[in-house]
């Protein structure tokens, strides 16, 4: 009987030992976590105190906005004598389409464009969007972003919310994300990793598209804003394109020997005015991210955001 109790004990007492290592293990490991997160924080203060310095090196180069893959090569070097071990990707947001531009700025209100749907619907065409959803999808968008309070014919403003209360209140503002079309709770999940993948939300309304970073990647997006091109069209632009980029349309169009009424000229651009700025590290083999949505038009205050996500 006594060993038994004995016995016991030693089980207890070891049953005890192994909580209490492995609370400590646990206290541990989220200290190290805890420690590493902090160390993260100090860098991307770091980084953004940095960040002035890129964006002013892009701004005062225009070799570097004209060809951003030498940007991001000379830039990266430049921030990896500084800091270790960290990528910097620049991703231009002048070869997306601006889902804002379904509307245009008519004084201090957002109204409906005709210009602006007609490109969107060529893009929503060129992805095989269903053709019988397409109408209440853009009447939704538009509504979700006009100042008015008259819906479209399959709109979205507050009147119609109050039919249907598995839809969200309308915005009627410039949508600040993509993310944003899933408010609409109209789109399928195929439709919206779809989209995703060729538009993006611009703080204006306006359509333009850099020339000089045209890749298969964004055709698509091309071919909508501009329709009386082709596919050929489009390579032949890219196998053409100087070092440097296309420096202005006249010598885009001698490059390339297109027709001017090809093209609405205000819709081509050589520079990007919108930028993702993507910094990646590693601590520890914990990996972080910092992101930077820069507008490339203003000297100071050219930040419209900043996330650790997306």
């Amino acid at each position: 009987m006594k060993g038994y109790i004995l016995i016991s004990t030693l089980s207890i007492i070891t049953i005890l030992s192994l909580i209490v290592i492995f609370i400590s293990r646990s206290i541990f490991q989220d200290t190290v976590k805890t420690s590493i997160f902090n160390n993260s924080i100090f860098y991307r203060i770091q980084l953004i105190n940095y960040e002035k310095f890129l964006v002013q090196s892009l701004q005062n180069n225009s070799n570097f906005l004209r060809n951003l893959d030498l940007a991001t090569y000379q830039l990266e070097e430049m921030i990896n004598e500084k800091y270790e071990d960290i990528s910097v990707n620049f991703i231009d947001m002048n070869t997306c389409f601006n889902l804002n531009s379904v509307t245009k700025q008519q004084g201090i209100n957002l109204v409906k464009s005709e210009n602006g749907i007609q490109k969107f619907k060529a893009l929503l065409n060129n992805i095989s969007f269903d053709k019988n959803r397409e109408n209440e999808f853009i009447d939704r968008l538009v509504d979700q972003i006009d100042t008015n309070n008259l819906p479209e014919t399959f709109g979205a403003e507050d009147l119609y919310y109050v039919s249907n209360d598995q839809l969200n209140l309308t915005a009627d503002s410039l949508l600040i994300t993509k993310s944003q079309l899933k408010e609409l709770n109209f789109l399928t999940p195929s439709e919206v990793n779809n989209i995703y993948k060729v538009t993006c939300a611009l703080p204006d309304t306006t359509i333009k598209f850099n020339i000089n970073s045209l890749s298969s990647a964004n055709m698509i997006t091309f071919l909508s804003i501009f329709p009386n091109l082709t596919l050929n069209d489009g390579a032949k632009i890219i196998s053409n394109k100087p070092e440097f980029g296309y420096l202005n349309l006249a010598n885009f169009m001698d490059v390339n020997n297109l027709d001017v009424g090809d093209f609405q000229s205000d819709m081509i651009i050589f520079k990007p005015e919108y930028l993702k700025i993507i910094y990646n590290f590693n601590l520890n083999n914990y990996s972080f991210r910092l992101l930077s949505f820069i507008d490339l038009k203003r000297r100071e205050d050219y930040l419209i955001f900043r996330t650790i996500s997306e």
